[in-house]
């Protein structure tokens, strides 16, 4: 009651103040559970990823029980591979919040499209950064709504077509404010990849055409004169499928696009079915003769 009333709850906010805010960071750490973390706290003052990385190097953690040079070692390695992939996401572990900013940005009167982009509309098992791509004739209020949502943690550049803020997971989110025209272009071109795009251009190309995140129009001078001419009428693209068309392509899911075989196919007539959540009928969780369960798969 008090939550949904106050949106707090000193409980929370009590349990919270008794440890400092970097250390539940120590639990992304492979190895490192509730009682090695204690233990680092209570007689090592370690309360963060960088004063564990330097109580490692000074070899005090070896010299506690439990512990030993072996654990020291071990968490050195996972220490560095963690900085190594420093600002790499899985997908799963950040599509709560890419999904509820995109339903709140919606939810705004003034939103014609909302969508999120990039890595994470292509579904890439890792996502560096979120792309969010929003049609609007009210950049400004939109704007002012994405860098002030509640999960924001930072702003980071704000201005009248792009923002870029970070999240409180730590991902890094960038806005981009198009008109309902500039759209399926801009949808198209932030979702990539950057292999898949330079084909698109490409195909546009041939045909006599330039295409960029903002339209599709007549080729500059300096194509044409390269023996590139306008051989149809500039395509009016209403939303993404249409642009596909327009290049003689059936429409490629962006799960696809990675130019990797998707052009042929989609020439040809020969795309894959990829498989949707309609498809799933149900899942099972069993345990059998292969770990605690006295049934083997089969039974």
């Amino acid at each position: 009651k008090e939550l949904v009333e106050t949106g707090s709850l000193r409980f929370f906010e009590d349990l919270r103040s008794e440890f400092p805010a970097e250390i539940i960071e120590l639990f992304s750490l492979p190895g490192l559970g509730a009682k090695k973390i204690k233990a680092l706290y209570e007689q090592l003052g370690v309360s963060s990823i960088v004063q564990l990385q330097a109580a490692c190097e000074s070899g005090r953690v070896a010299e506690l029980p439990g512990f030993g040079k072996t654990t020291q070692e071990k968490l050195g390695r996972a220490i560095a591979e963690r900085t190594k992939h420093a600002g790499s996401f899985r997908l799963g572990s950040i599509a709560a919040e890419a999904e509820t900013l995109q339903e709140d940005l919606r939810a705004h009167p003034d939103a014609l499209h909302v969508c999120v982009a990039g890595s994470y509309r292509r579904k890439k098992e890792i996502v560096r950064d979120l792309d969010f791509v929003v049609a609007t004739s009210a950049p400004a209020e939109i704007t002012a709504i994405f860098v002030r949502h509640p999960l924001v943690e930072s702003v980071i550049a704000q201005g009248p077509t792009k923002s870029s803020v970070r999240l409180r997971s730590g991902i890094q989110c960038d806005l981009r404010v198009v008109s309902g025209t500039e759209y399926p272009f801009a949808l198209n071109y932030f979702t990539g990849s950057k292999e898949h795009n330079i084909v698109l251009r490409s195909r546009a190309l041939q045909r006599g055409w330039t295409l960029n995140e903002y339209r599709i129009a007549p080729a500059p001078p300096e194509a044409a004169a390269k023996g590139k001419k306008v051989t149809a009428k500039i395509p009016e693209v209403r939303e993404e499928m249409e642009l596909y068309r327009a290049l003689g392509l059936d429409y490629i899911s962006p799960e696809l696009r990675e130019n990797c075989g998707e052009f042929e196919a989609a020439a040809a007539g020969t795309l894959p079915r990829l498989v949707e959540s309609e498809n799933l009928r149900g899942t099972f969780h069993c345990h059998t003769t292969a770990s605690d369960g006295h049934n083997s798969l089969e039974e």
